[in-house]
C-alpha cells in the first residue's frame, strides 16, 4: 500500500509540471500563440526644459511591470512581472487587448512615476504572432523655478503643489526636482501656494493659485517672478508653460535570461525536479537558456559529473570551452548547441548519461544536481538548479486530453500504470 501511495504522489507531481507547459508551446487544440515585447518611453522631451529622465531604472521597471490580457469577457491572463511571462502565451482564437503597467501609481511623489501602454490584437487558430507594447508616462509632471529677483528677495521659502489626494513641498533645497502627480479621472486642477520670508524685514509673503484644465501625460513648468522694484504678495506673477510629453526614444525593457527544460517538445520551468524511470529513460533531458542579448557567461557546476563519467570537469563555462573540449564533452554524452548570435544555448544529456542516471536506483544514490548560472551582455543574470531524480515508479503521466481540462484554479490530470501493483512485490 505504501508503494502504491508513493506511485500516486510521483504521478501527481509530474502531472503538475505537465500542466505548466501549456503556456509555452503551441498545441493541436486550436489555440494560437502570442509573443509580447515590452518597451518603455523613458526619455521625456519638453519645449521649455529639455530632456527629463524618468526616475526608475530598467531593473526597477522590470520589477514593477505587470501585464494583463483581456478579451470581451474579462481578464484571461495576468503576469505580475516580466519574469513570469512565458516566451509564448497560448490563447484561444479571439480579439484581445494587452495592457502593461510599470512603476507606482502614487497621488504625488518626487520619486515614483507611472507608465502604461495598451495594444489590441487578434489570435487565430494555429498561428503565432508577435506584438509590441510601448508604455508611456501617465503622470502630470510639474517643475518649478524662481526668477533671480525672487531668489534674492526670499532667502527661504516654501512652495506646495497639490492635487486632490496629495501634496508636494518645494524649498530652496529641492526646487529643481520634478514632481509626479496622478490625477483622478474627473480631476483637472493643480493648486499651488507660495510662502516666503522677505529678505531684511522678515515679512511673510503668501501667494496662491490654481492651474486649470490640467491633463495627464503633460508637463507644467511654473516660473515665479516679479517685475517690480518692490516685492509684495500682489506683485508676484506665475507663468505656466504646458507641454505634452512626447517620445524622444523608445528603450526596450530587456528581461533577464531564462533557463528552462525541454521534454517531448514541451517547455517546463526548472523549479521542480525532473524524474526519470527505466520506462522513460529514452526521453531526452534538454536545458535551454535564452537571453535578449548575447550571453557572456554560461556556467554549469555539479559534483555529480564524475558519477556520469565526466571526470575532467566539475565546473565549466560553456562560453569559454574550446572546440576540442566541446567535442570531448559530446563524446562523453553531454552535447552543447549555440545559435548564431549566442542568445540561445542549450545542453542535453545523451542516452548513455540517462542510462547511468536511471541505473543509479540500485546503489541508493539516485539524485543528480546541476547548478546553472547565466549572464548576458547587459549584465542581467539568472541562476537555477536542475535536479534529476531516478525513480522506480511504474506510473506514467499522459497528455492532457482537451483544453477544457485546464482551468485557472484546477486541472484534470491523467496517468496510466506501466506495470501492475503485484509486479512490484
Amino acid at each position: 500500500m505504501k508503494k502504491l501511495i508513493h506511485i500516486l504522489v510521483i504521478a501527481f507531481i509530474v502531472g503538475l509540471v505537465c500542466v505548466s507547459c501549456r503556456e509555452s508551446d503551441l498545441t493541436n487544440n486550436g489555440e494560437g500563440a502570442l509573443s509580447l515585447k515590452i518597451g518603455v518611453q523613458r526619455e521625456l522631451s519638453t519645449v521649455s526644459a529639455g530632456k527629463t529622465r524618468a526616475t526608475l531604472t530598467d531593473e526597477e521597471l522590470l520589477q514593477k511591470c505587470k501585464v494583463y490580457i483581456r478579451n470581451a469577457e474579462g481578464l484571461v491572463r495576468k503576469f505580475a512581472t516580466l519574469d513570469e511571462m512565458p516566451e509564448q502565451i497560448l490563447l484561444v482564437p479571439d480579439n484581445y487587448k494587452a495592457e502593461v503597467t510599470a512603476g507606482d501609481s502614487v497621488a504625488a511623489s518626487f520619486t515614483d512615476s507611472y507608465f502604461k501602454g495598451t495594444k489590441e490584437f487578434t489570435i487565430s487558430k494555429g498561428t503565432a504572432i508577435s506584438e509590441s507594447v510601448v508604455c508611456g508616462i501617465r503622470n502630470t509632471v510639474v517643475s518649478l523655478a524662481l526668477s533671480d529677483e525672487l531668489q534674492e528677495a526670499f532667502p527661504t521659502y516654501k512652495i506646495t503643489v497639490s492635487n486632490r489626494l496629495g501634496t508636494l513641498e518645494y524649498t530652496q533645497d529641492n526646487i529643481s526636482q520634478l514632481g509626479y502627480f496622478m490625477l483622478l479621472d474627473d480631476e483637472n486642477q493643480l493648486r499651488w501656494n507660495l510662502v516666503g520670508q522677505l529678505n531684511g524685514s522678515g515679512t511673510e509673503i503668501t501667494k496662491s493659485g490654481v492651474i486649470n484644465l490640467v491633463r495627464k501625460a503633460t508637463r507644467y513648468d511654473l516660473t515665479f517672478s516679479n517685475s517690480f522694484s518692490e516685492v509684495g504678495g500682489g506683485m508676484i506673477s506665475v507663468n505656466v508653460v504646458e507641454t505634452a510629453l512626447t517620445t524622444d526614444e523608445k528603450v526596450d525593457i530587456l528581461a533577464r535570461p531564462v533557463i528552462k527544460i525541454i521534454e517531448n517538445d514541451q517547455i517546463y520551468e526548472l523549479d521542480n525536479a525532473v524524474y526519470r524511470a527505466q520506462f522513460d529513460k529514452e526521453t531526452p533531458i534538454v536545458v535551454r537558456m535564452a537571453a535578449s542579448v548575447p550571453f557572456t557567461e554560461l556556467k554549469v557546476t555539479s559534483a555529480d559529473f564524475a558519477r556520469l563519467g565526466i571526470t575532467h570537469f566539475s565546473s565549466f563555462d560553456l562560453m569559454e570551452l574550446t572546440e576540442v573540449q566541446i567535442r570531448e564533452l559530446d563524446n562523453l554524452g553531454f552535447s552543447i548547441q549555440f545559435n548564431a548570435d549566442m542568445t540561445k544555448v542549450q545542453f542535453a544529456f545523451k542516452e548513455n548519461l540517462r542510462e547511468i542516471m536511471t541505473n543509479s536506483i540500485d546503489d541508493g544514490n539516485n539524485t543528480y544536481r546541476f547548478d546553472i548560472e547565466v549572464r548576458d551582455r547587459n549584465g542581467k543574470d539568472r541562476a537555477k538548479t536542475l535536479t534529476v531524480i531516478a525513480t522506480d515508479a511504474l506510473v506514467a503521466t499522459e497528455d492532457i486530453a482537451t483544453q477544457n481540462d485546464v482551468w485557472s484554479t484546477k486541472a484534470t490530470l491523467y496517468g496510466s500504470l506501466v506495470a501492475s501493483v503485484t509486479e512490484m512485490n
